[in-house]
């Protein structure tokens, strides 16, 4: 039996259905407006945010909870670790 999303009392299905934009929000110290112009595909960029260390995560900029970066098939993803 799948979960209904309850709006108003009633449920609604359709709103599990609805894409969301998921962001994750990391510090980039030094990183100019020039830098940043300059940026094409395959840049790196270096973050003072250990590789460790969980990082929130926000959904229609709603923080939702936390997550940590993972690599799936040679890219970069992020593992919900706990919400709140």
């Amino acid at each position: 039996m799948k979960a209904g999303v309850l709006v108003g009392g009633a449920k609604w299905p359709v709103l599990q259905q609805v894409p969301v934009a998921m962001t994750v929000k990391i510090p980039l110290p030094g990183l100019s407006l020039r830098a940043i112009a300059a940026l094409s595909v395959g840049t790196m960029l270096a973050s003072a945010c250990p590789a460790s260390e969980e990082v929130q995560l926000y959904a229609q900029n709603v923080a939702l909870g936390w997550c940590e970066f993972e690599v799936v098939d040679g890219t970069i993803a992020v593992r919900l670790t706990r919400l709140g």
